[in-house]
């Protein structure tokens, strides 16, 4: 009776879960869609345009001067028209500006806004910096956490970028810029430096362009070297390192479970995956001009000069310009 009745309160723990599914099923009242927030987007701008609805009543006052700035502790903004922080100067109030904020060499400051435009000479450090119009960095300047500039961006030399830095149009590095993501509809890095280019591993599979010029999209089970000059209509996919060789263009994705080397003239009109790094040579492009994609390493990043990319530079450990 005892084993009976262990085996009857088994079967009923077990079935009791089942039980909401079998009156569905007999009766259907929860097959519809679950409400989804499709308006939602990774926004590579979401810093500063949640800083701009918040500063908005600030600046349409116009009421310049002394203003506590969003009841933080410590820290109140300081609006006028043009304002200027004056060389090595250091400040921990918010400057506002509703047309230029220009900032003299040495200054340091914690968040910065400019209705027109930014100016920054060299080393001046900030916590963050915002402009509805463009933005330019002297020499060995540094933004702690995020920089953003509506029409464009121009960074000097030995500059760092911290987390994120964007424009709604170009943005221009100079040499030994270190960064971790960056975001334009151009994004070119201008500079007289040079890097060394890797080197394609000695096992490495040679992919011919009479091989692989028509596709179709081409999987590598290993390291892969494309050879200078090729035409690959298709995408490219090596499970291990993708050695792209000068002059290369290809018009789909180029994705590397290792390191994604692209030499110097060399394009990729799709994305550009290198899981362990990513080295862009001497004038390459990643993308097409209108159209947004993505340079992506978990690793480390390079771009030498006239490297170009349309969209999104995202490097997980840091990346530099040459």
């Amino acid at each position: 009776m005892v084993a009976i009745l262990s085996v009857t309160a088994f079967v009923a723990v077990f079935a009791l879960p089942l039980v909401p599914g079998l009156f569905e099923l007999a009766r259907p009242r929860d097959n519809s869609g679950l409400p989804i927030a499709l308006n939602y987007s990774r926004d590579p701008r979401f810093f500063s345009q949640s800083f701009r609805v918040k500063i908005a009543v600030l600046c349409e006052s116009r009421a310049f001067g002394r203003a506590r700035f969003l009841d933080r502790r410590n820290e109140d903004a300081i609006l006028g028209k043009r304002p200027c922080l004056a060389p090595n100067s250091r400040t921990t109030d918010v400057q506002i500006a509703n047309e230029r904020l220009i900032c003299g060499a040495g200054a340091t400051m914690t968040d910065g806004y400019g209705g027109k435009s930014i100016s920054c000479g060299e080393e001046v450090a900030a916590r963050t910096l915002c402009s509805d119009g463009a933005v330019v960095l002297g020499d060995r300047c540094s933004v702690e956490r995020w920089i953003d500039a509506e029409s464009s961006l121009d960074v000097g030399n030995d500059c760092y970028l911290g987390m994120s830095a964007s424009s709604g149009g170009f943005v221009t590095l100079g040499g030994g810029v270190e960064f971790e993501r960056v975001y334009g509809e151009r994004v070119t890095v201008r500079s007289a430096g040079e890097a060394p280019s890797p080197k394609p591993t000695k096992d490495a599979i040679v992919l011919r362009e009479r091989d692989i010029a028509k596709g179709p999209d081409i999987i590598v089970r290993g390291d892969a070297v494309v050879l200078e000059g090729t035409l690959l209509d298709a995408s490219i996919k090596a499970h291990g390192s993708l050695f792209i060789e000068r002059g290369v263009r290809i018009t789909g994705n180029a994705i590397a479970r290792g390191e994604l080397v692209l030499l110097d003239g060399g394009v990729i009109e799709g994305h550009a995956f290198g899981e362990r790094g990513l080295f862009l040579g001497v004038n390459t492009r990643i993308g097409v001009p209108g159209q947004r994609k993505t340079a992506y390493t978990a690793g480390n990043a390079m771009l030498c000069n006239g490297a170009t990319v349309h969209g999104w530079i995202v490097s997980e450990q840091g990346g530099w310009s040459a």
